[in-house]
């Protein structure tokens, strides 16, 4: 009983890490491909600014 109960417990939780974990690489997968584009978006005219006074 104890062990079974340990056992399902156990279970639970590694089920919980590992929804935890997917969840935030999808998370972080969303937000790098949006701050990327952003990042593009703020960088290109800086850049080409940048380019010009240079020598």
């Amino acid at each position: 009983m104890f062990s079974n109960t340990v056992k399902l417990m156990f279970m639970s939780y590694t089920h919980t890490i590992l929804y935890t974990v997917l969840i935030y690489c999808v998370i972080t997968v969303v937000m790098d491909e949006v701050s990327l584009g952003q990042a593009r978006i703020v960088y290109k005219s800086p850049m080409i600014m940048k380019d010009g006074p240079s020598p």
